[in-house]
């Protein structure tokens, strides 16, 4: 399942790139297939260990929120990932980080 949460109507001919250049958030849910925090901070590799990724709590769940590389637009999304053990989510976001953080504790932890 694929959300898109923005502060105004999306066109048709809107594209990811536009959504996240205007502000939107992409929330992905998926069945869970071990996509933990620190499994993504593993798979970053020395990316981690930077300070455009790190380890946050989404509810009881630790949450890793990585600065990706920039897409063709020039936006650089944070990419927020945590799963509760049957889902796993991902937030994708060009918003600052600790806003990203607070979307996902806002939209996981009040459903």
């Amino acid at each position: 399942v694929e959300m898109f949460y923005a502060g105004k109507p999306i066109s048709p001919s809107e594209t990811n790139f536009d959504f996240f250049l205007q502000g939107g958030l992409i929330l992905t849910e998926s069945p869970a297939k071990g996509q933990t925090a620190a499994m993504v901070m593993g798979t970053v590799g020395e990316q981690a260990f930077s300070e455009h990724a790190q380890i946050v709590r989404v509810g009881p769940y630790d949450a890793a929120i990585v600065h990706d590389a920039a897409l063709p637009s020039g936006v650089r999304p944070y990419h927020l990932y945590w799963s509760d053990g049957t889902l796993d989510y991902v937030l994708g976001a060009s918003t600052a980080p600790a806003e990203a953080v607070d979307v996902a504790r806002s939209l996981y932890c009040g459903s």
